[in-house]
Formats: structure tokens, sequence, C-alpha cells
């Protein structure tokens, strides 16, 4: 396309903009151009438009500090949790067998002290993990997501049973995608590894 063929025009806002003809000329065909000359328009139109985003993402963030509170009883009696929610992000090893929630207690076959400590062991394995409660049969950990997701698990020492019962549940939110059946599994990984240290 020659230059001549490019008719230059100016538009409100001062920007230089570009009308190039199609092949045919003129009519249907023609195609328009538009050629931006002011890289801080553009700038500014992108920062407009990512502005109710950012505070979107502060809003959320804001709700959820206030919505991540924990639950205000995690066991009914010494021997039993409190049971799951209706919502698919809680699984537990004290749920209906036949549930899609039931997960395997872990197995251990020494002290219910030794359980305890590998217990510990495997949890401190992840860094997004804080242990808030360690008691003789009890432990409580939570585990943050890198948007702030809070989820609890539990566990519960059962000595003459050689079991630790686990329950791992999300604060908020509906599904889970299910990171807390896979953080469980990583966990009785983590932790049969640490029995097996002598």
């Amino acid at each position: 396309m020659l230059e001549a063929d490019i008719e230059r025009i100016d538009v409100p806002g001062g920007d230089l903009h570009e009308w190039a003809p199609g092949r045919d000329g003129v009519g249907t065909q023609g195609t328009l151009q538009w050629v931006f000359h002011s890289r801080q328009k553009v700038s500014m139109m992108i920062r407009i438009l990512l502005r109710p985003v950012t505070a979107a993402i502060v809003m959320a963030t804001g709700l959820l500090g206030c919505a991540s509170s924990p639950p205000s009883h995690f066991t009914r009696t010494a021997d039993d949790f409190t049971p799951c929610a209706n919502a698919p992000h809680c699984v537990s090893s004290q749920a209906d067998k036949a549930s899609a929630r039931y997960v395997e207690p872990y197995a251990f076959a020494g002290t219910a002290d030794g359980a305890r400590r590998a217990l510990l062991t495997a949890i401190d394995k992840h860094n997004n993990a804080t242990v808030e409660r360690a008691d003789r049969r009890f432990v409580h950990a939570t585990f943050r997501s890198t948007l702030g997701f809070v989820d609890d698990a539990t566990f519960l020492i059962q000595p003459h049973d050689h079991i630790i019962d686990v329950k791992s549940s999300s604060r908020v939110g509906y599904y889970d995608f299910g990171v807390n059946r896979r953080r469980v599994e990583t966990l009785r990984d983590q932790f049969k590894q640490a029995l097996a240290q002598p």
C-alpha cells in the first residue's frame, strides 16, 4: 500500500489515526485500521480497567479474614470428632465408610507417644502448616493456602486400637477440589516414613 493511499484523520483526544482502504479501494470491503500512537493513554486505560479487579481482590481478602474463624468444637467426646458438615470440603476417618467423606485412619504398631511424635514430624514438613494444639491424644493443625484459605486438620490418637483418627476440613467455601483428601494421604505417607525412622 502506497503512502498516498492512506488518509490521515484527527479524532477527539488528539491522537493520530489512519484510514486504510481495502483492496477494492472503497465500499463495504474497506478495512479500518486504528493505530494508537499514545502509549500513555493505553497504559491509563489498562489501569482503569484493572481497578475493579484490584478492589474485588481486596474485598475478598477482607471477607476471607472475617470468615476464617475456627470451629467452636472439634470433638464431641474424648474419642469422637464432631461430624463433617454437609459441604463436600471435609473428610474424616469417623465418617460412614460408605460415604464420600471417609478416609482410612492412620495405623501404627508402636507406642502412642511414638505415633504422636511421628505425626508431628509429618506435619512439620509442610511450610504452610501450624500446630495449634498438641495434647497427649489430640493434635490440631491449620494449613493456610497462598490465597489465605485456612483448613483445619485434627487428629485423635486411639492407643488401644493403634490408630490415629483424622479429620480435615475447610473453614470457608463449598468445594475443596479434593485438597483435604490429598493432604490427608500425603500426611499418611509422611507419617509412615517418620515411623520407620530409628
